[in-house]
């Protein structure tokens, strides 16, 4: 019950979260905020980890990418939300600060029950648990026919379950973090899911929000415009998850993901100089805005959603949790990264600093563009040979 039982658990670190932020302020207490979001960092890293892995594991092969698209699709609502109780009518004023903290919490409570009753992943009670008949019947629970009816899901198992017994022939046990990275046959997979995971938020989509309120009022939108401006920018973002709903299935993964990491490149370049000229011309501010949005959009259409669930895409079941958990750190770290320098950053060369973050996405594009095959209707069997038919320095083909 390992998937089921750690959502569980994430939703009470989350719900401990929130009681830090809402005791602090009556306590008086810096370090309960600071355990606070230490407890709610923690949670969101767990969530970014298993909610793609359980979601694509109990996904039939063709709904692989709708399924995957929503946790990112989760996270941008979540973020719309926060946006939308931030304003200065509902929790915007200084004295309810930790209520808008704390909201989240809401929906916690009205998720908990529903996380009592989940299925377990039918994938981890045959492979990992080895409980076949358990398995059939959440299989069986799953799709809503009998599991004599699944005849293809139940082959697919059997077909992993002998790609996982090949990966695992030294007989080390589990897949622990070290024994991934030492592991010839995962090094080429755990490469492109940490760039991926690493190059969404070094691609600077916080830094272009951070900044956003700036260019909106620059463009001379009153605070309370401004603040509308960024909640559109969040709208965009559901917008954009909602869609990729129907292109994944059609467009499949590497085409989507190379448009938006490149465009991303080219929009980044551009808002740098605009704003750098943001004065030299009374339009100049509103195509500062244009290429804001721009940008949201494209970062929407690939960057964005896809490497939250390609891992599970690409790693077979066994390793699969290490190589999540590999991206996991890896995208957690380049968002510290980026909070961390992209102030300095800007003190320093100003809006030529989303130059670096342009640099920074060409390099993932190029890479991405050598390396990442197309993962839509193939099993993560099928792709990890794909992956490892290919030496660190041989392109792959689509």
């Amino acid at each position: 019950m390992f998937l089921k039982n750690a959502t569980i658990v994430t939703s009470l670190l989350y719900l401990a979260g929130a009681l830090m932020f809402l005791l602090c302020r009556i306590a008086n207490s810096v370090e309960m905020l600071v355990l606070g979001r230490l407890l709610v960092g923690l949670s969101g890293g767990l969530t970014t980890s298993i909610v793609p892995m359980y979601l694509t594991e109990l996904a039939p092969l063709w709904l692989t990418g709708a399924t995957g698209v929503a946790c990112p699709m989760g996270v941008n609502v979540g973020v719309l939300v926060g946006q939308v109780m931030g304003l200065e009518f509902l929790l915007g004023r200084p004295d309810d600060w930790t209520y808008l903290l704390a909201v989240y919490a809401v929906l916690v409570i009205v998720c908990l029950p529903v996380l009592l009753v989940l299925p377990e992943s039918p994938k981890y009670l045959f492979l990992v648990r080895r409980n076949e008949e358990k398995a059939l019947q959440e299989l069986s629970r799953l799709r809503g026919v009998p599991a004599s009816l699944l005849i293809e899901d139940i082959e697919g198992l059997h077909e992993e379950a002998r790609a996982s017994h090949a990966i695992d022939f030294n007989g080390e046990g589990r897949w622990g973090l070290l024994r991934a990275v030492r592991d010839p046959t995962l090094r080429m997979p755990l490469l492109l899911t940490c760039s991926m995971q690493a190059g969404q938020q070094t691609s600077g989509i916080n830094a272009v929000f951070y900044y956003s309120h700036t260019i909106f009022e620059e463009a001379q939108l009153s605070k309370s415009s401004s603040q509308y401006a960024t909640i559109a920018c969040g709208f965009i973002n559901v917008c954009t998850a909602l869609l990729m709903l129907h292109l994944l299935p059609r467009c499949g993964r590497r085409p989507l993901l190379l448009i938006s990491i490149f465009s991303a490149s080219v929009i980044l370049a551009c808002l740098a100089i605009s704003i750098r000229l943001m004065h030299l011309a009374s339009w100049m501010p509103y195509m500062c805005m244009i290429t804001v949005l721009a940008y949201v959009l494209v970062y929407g259409f690939g960057l964005g959603p896809i490497p939250y669930f390609i891992a599970s895409e690409i790693f077979e079941v066994a390793p699969r949790s290490a190589g999540m958990a590999w991206g996991s750190l890896a995208n957690w770290g380049g968002n510290f990264l980026v909070g961390m320098f992209f102030p300095s950053l800007l003190d320093a060369i100003g809006p030529y600093s989303f130059l670096v973050f342009a640099i920074i996405t060409a390099a993932l594009f190029v890479f991405q563009k050598i390396y990442f095959p197309e993962t839509y209707g193939r099993t993560p069997t099928q792709v990890m040979q794909l992956c490892n038919e290919r030496s660190a320095h041989t392109p792959v083909q689509a």
